[in-house]
């Protein structure tokens, strides 16, 4: 299991069309709620393991000026100006929200496109990946621009129902 094939990546909240981005969640039924595009009734549910070291921008919380890549002065960061600078453009506060805000499958190419810009920054400032909150609850999906930072360890096969784009029952087939 792993991210899908260049000639089957649509675009996503991460990507862009025919970039390969392997999406992951924290807990299984967030992970199964995030496909509730798929018509079957079976999903196949994979358990990763992110490698030691990897470098990923965490958007679930921090004030954009915390990540190292923007490389601040302490003794700056204490100015006056600079808190100005904070409150006028906090561009990743903003766009916080995008990344985990219910997108409709038909505006989803207009409206994934902030997200996907700012992913591709955050991959030329050498991040692995995103962690980000999930439209789907208030658990976090992480997306891997570098697709051998997690390694595979388990997979297994769980039968669901979803009613009306909402999980409502699944259960794990032995």
């Amino acid at each position: 299991m792993g991210a899908p094939d260049v000639l089957y990546a649509g675009p996503g909240r991460i990507n862009l069309k025919g970039k390969r981005v392997l999406y992951l969640a924290n807990d299984i039924k967030t992970a199964i709620s995030e496909t509730d595009y798929i018509t079957t009734n079976l999903r196949s549910v994979a358990t990763f393991k992110l490698k030691v070291g990897v470098r990923l921008a965490d958007l679930t919380s921090h004030p954009f000026y915390d990540y190292d890549f923007f490389d601040f002065p302490d003794s700056f960061k204490q100015t006056t100006k600079f808190k100005q600078l904070v409150e006028k453009y906090d561009f990743l506060g903003k766009l916080r929200a995008d990344f985990s805000k219910h997108i409709d499958k038909m505006n989803s190419q207009i409206e994934y496109f902030p997200t996907q810009i700012l992913a591709e920054f955050m991959e030329l400032c050498n991040c692995k990946g995103i962690i980000h909150k999930s439209s789907k609850g208030p658990i976090h999906n992480y997306a891997l621009f570098d697709l051998y930072a997690a390694t595979c360890q388990d997979v297994e096969l769980y039968k669901v129902k979803f009613e009306k784009g909402e999980l409502v029952y699944y259960e794990k087939l032995e």
